[in-house]
């Protein structure tokens, strides 16, 4: 499995753009046991989808698409969840971010 993640880290770093890297990236490390390294992943990748409509639809559709030409996928029953919490550990950082402004309290790393 350290192979793969070379081979996907190396993929990366040659086609950011390329999304499917990233998605294996977090498979990978999910498999191998290191959520955290999974999850710091998929809210890389969460923060990507939600400043880019069409990356959004991409990344549904490599999860959703199946077929011969989508034999080598990542495992939506593995990326989803992952992305889904993502998503509500982003939620949270916005949520304590509005709160913090509303309260004209100091945002940290910023004080």
């Amino acid at each position: 499995m350290g192979r793969a993640v070379h081979f996907f880290q190396k993929a990366l770093a040659e086609n950011p753009r390329n999304l499917l890297p990233r998605l294996h990236l977090i498979e990978v490390f999910h498999k191998l046991g290191e959520a955290e390294r999974a999850v710091n992943n998929a809210e890389l990748l969460i923060r990507k989808m939600m400043n880019n409509e069409n990356l959004t639809n991409q990344v549904l559709q490599s999860l959703t698409q199946s077929g011969k030409e989508n034999k080598d996928r990542p495992s939506p029953t593995r990326i989803i969840p992952l992305l889904v919490q993502a998503l509500d550990t982003n939620l949270k950082d916005f949520e304590e971010l509005k709160r913090r402004l509303l309260e004209g309290k100091s945002i940290p790393g910023q004080e």
